[in-house]
Order: C-alpha cells, then sequence, then structure tokens
C-alpha cells in the first residue's frame, strides 16, 4: 500500500474531507488485510495446541 499518490480526497464546502478514492487493486488489498486481521482476532480465542503434540499426530497419522 505504498501507492498513496494515487488515494484521492473529496472535500466538502467548508475543506473538511468528505470522502476518500482509493485504486480498486489498492481497496482489494485493504479488504484482505481487514479479513485477516478478523480471522486473527477470532483465532485468538481458539484453544492452542502445543508444537510438540502437533508433531506426535503427524508422525503417527501421516
Amino acid at each position: 500500500m505504498s501507492k498513496n499518490k494515487k488515494i484521492k480526497y473529496v472535500y466538502d464546502k467548508n475543506g473538511k474531507e468528505k470522502e476518500v478514492i482509493v485504486p480498486f487493486r489498492q481497496w482489494t488489498s485493504i479488504m484482505e488485510d481487514l479479513n485477516d486481521l478478523k480471522t486473527i482476532e477470532l483465532r485468538r480465542k481458539e484453544k492452542n495446541v502445543p508444537l510438540k503434540l502437533i508433531k506426535e499426530r503427524l508422525r503417527k497419522y501421516a
């Protein structure tokens, strides 16, 4: 998201920012990042499984 030069701001008659116009690819990237953050937040509540146990299960069932 380093291409901020393409972002355009729309101001009202008082000079306050009203809207932002973002290129589609950049918007898609922002939405993907937001989705990743939501997934991280949901998974924080999940029970953790120790790496040792995961390795043991993989050896046993893989």
